[in-house]
């Protein structure tokens, strides 16, 4: 198992790494951070060397962690080449969801194995236990080399690893990006027709809150097919041509996304109705003739 971590990069995700992977017992090499007051913290915190930037004196680490935004994820392993700060045989990943591990190619020119390792979770607050990660799941892509001590990482923060295609990462991140942020939006859209309706965000909020929770666990348990209810599954054709009369009113980007959404449900509807895809189609006519 590998012992020694480097660290490139203190935003949240970083610093949150090197708390969480000191208290499981790796040893932090180094944290690299242009904020002064980060790199004092984390210092501190767990006892790591830290630099304001890649430099040839960097301690050696059997990992190197990539914390970075993805716009300078392989600029910081075009650094860490230049700078000799690779042996063979160190893992260098990174946290990107969205990026894949070629973005770090550039390393194995100095015969390193690439890789990235994202947690499929949300990072906010300042506040961080130390089952922060507990039950997260963790993707992995890369190196078969670099997978199995990911994977003891992974695990010793109580997350769940699982691996992916490195071609095929970009849906990996498409689907996180659907289930988190455009649930998001979702919601807001919602609040906001309720806001037309006159009723204020805080009870809209209270409102939406059971309807909100029994989808989730219906969806949780039942899957998404057969937990979909309402006009569109049932072929409502007069609910939905009312629906779009009056949200035409507030505007087209609020009619076009009601419609895309429409859309994709009759999508879904099929699935779970297959004796009623007919009856869908006319469905679809309605929400792309709003388009």
């Amino acid at each position: 198992m590998p012992e020694s971590i480097g660290i490139i990069g203190a935003g949240k995700v970083g610093s949150i790494l090197a708390l969480l992977l000191k208290e499981t017992g790796y040893t932090i090499s180094f944290i690299v951070s242009s904020s002064e007051e980060k790199r004092k913290v984390l210092s501190e915190a767990t006892g790591a060397l830290t630099f304001s930037q890649i430099v040839k004196d960097l301690p050696r680490a059997d990992i190197i962690l990539i914390t970075t935004p993805d716009g300078v994820v392989a600029d910081m392993a075009k650094k860490l080449v230049e700078n000799h700060c690779l042996s063979p045989g160190t893992i260098v990943a990174h946290t990107s969801g969205s990026l894949s591990s070629q973005e770090l190619h550039e390393v194995k020119s100095k015969d390193a194995f690439i890789a990235s390792i994202h947690p499929l979770k949300s990072f906010t607050g300042n506040k961080v236990p130390g089952d922060f990660l507990n039950g997260v799941y963790f993707a992995l892509e890369g190196d078969e080399e670099s997978l199995q001590p990911l994977k003891e990482l992974a695990i010793s923060l109580g997350g769940k690893p699982f691996t992916i295609k490195t071609e095929q990462k970009i849906f990996y991140h498409a689907a996180a990006v659907v289930a988190c942020n455009y649930l998001v939006s979702l919601n807001h859209y919602a609040v906001y027709l309720l806001n037309e309706a006159g009723v204020s965000e805080k009870e809209a909020l209270n409102l939406l809150e059971p309807l909100i929770i029994g989808t989730l666990k219906n969806i949780l348990t039942y899957g998404p097919v057969d937990s979909l209810t309402g006009p569109v599954e049932r072929c409502d054709i007069k609910t939905l041509q009312s629906h779009l009369q009056e949200i035409e009113k507030l505007g087209s980007l609020e009619k076009s996304f009601y419609s895309i959404l429409g859309l994709y449900t009759a999508k879904v509807a099929a699935e779970k109705n297959t004796d009623l895809r007919e009856s869908y189609i006319k469905v679809k006519k309605l929400f792309e003739e709003a388009l």
